[in-house]
């Protein structure tokens, strides 16, 4: 892994949050978190997909990937991008966001999904789908669009990713209105989360992961994120399992910037249309969070 040179510092807090997940800092406590996300901050050893921003540990692979010796050597040198649900799924909540073309004819959630994985992959950089066991935000694709972040809230919060002009403020509104609506008429209703984690497995086994839960705890599942870190520097990306055991324990939940934009370039069918989908990543990216973690929870980003 190559080591980049950033120092993320704590830009916000998500006090729109409503979930459960978090052990939230003290303030003393900021720096030296803020430190160590830039101490593990490396340049991507895999770009062609994306893993959950799940800050838990990496335990093992569905297949180990190829080139390494174990799960273990794998789940530590592996650095990619993180996208709340794996490339797929968030691709996927994004076009149907932005009402993108590539997704026109779909008539379930589940068949927009497949459509948008399987493009993924028809690319020319042949962007591989991923996700993990027990995901949360496969588990509430339906909630994080029923419960919808205040306009003046969520609007601070694609702030933190993208200038805010009249025209993204619009968009934004206009996402909004296609979510809702297609909420209405029961086009999420299909989901199955199950059914995401068998096509996973079966198709990309070497980016399907398990990560360390705790059966036992019941409100959070074994998380123990105290931020949130966006990573924003082109070909950068969290070395999530090294984070973890370089700070005895701390995690972080992680999402990759600059894959957004990638991904929305390459899946867009005219300008208005590839920012709607910026602007649906952003969105859902806000909306998956609030439904997991704590009010307060920090957000940190290199500012660039």
């Amino acid at each position: 892994m190559l080591n980049v040179q950033v120092a993320p510092v704590k830009i916000a807090e998500l006090d729109f949050a409503r979930g459960r997940v978090g052990q939230l800092l003290g303030e003393q406590e900021v720096p030296g978190f803020a430190v160590a996300l830039g101490q593990n901050t490396h340049f991507v050893t895999k770009s062609n997909t994306a893993f959950c921003g799940d800050g838990r540990l990496t335990v093992r692979f569905a297949q180990t990937p190829e080139g390494h010796i174990d799960d273990t050597t794998a789940a530590s040198e592996i650095v990619v991008p993180q996208l709340f649900g794996g490339v797929g799924l968030s691709a996927t909540k994004a076009c149907v966001a932005a009402n993108a073309t590539i997704i026109h004819g779909a008539t379930s959630f589940t068949e927009a999904y497949r459509i948008v994985s399987a493009s993924l992959f028809e690319l020319p950089e042949k962007i591989e789908d991923a996700g993990h066991e027990d995901c949360g935000a496969s588990g509430n694709v339906l909630s994080s669009v029923e419960n919808e972040i205040p306009g003046e809230s969520l609007i601070q919060g694609i702030g933190l990713f993208i200038p805010t002009t009249e025209e993204v403020i619009q968009i934004a509104g206009r996402n909004a209105v296609i979510k809702q609506r297609r909420l209405q008429a029961g086009f999420y209703a299909d989901w199955s989360p199950a059914d995401h984690a068998d096509y996973l497995t079966s198709r990309y086994p070497q980016n399907f992961t398990y990560l360390k839960g705790d059966d036992n705890d019941h409100v959070a599942h074994g998380h123990h994120e105290s931020g949130v870190y966006v990573i924003t520097g082109d070909q950068q990306g969290f070395a999530k399992n090294q984070f973890i055991q370089n700070t005895d324990g701390k995690e972080a939940f992680a999402v990759t910037a600059w894959m957004m934009q990638f991904l929305a370039r390459k899946l867009g069918a005219s300008e208005e249309e590839r920012t709607a989908i910026l602007v649906g990543f952003i969105d859902d990216t806000l909306h998956v969070g609030a439904g997991l973690v704590k009010p307060g929870m920090p957000v940190f980003a290199h500012q660039q």
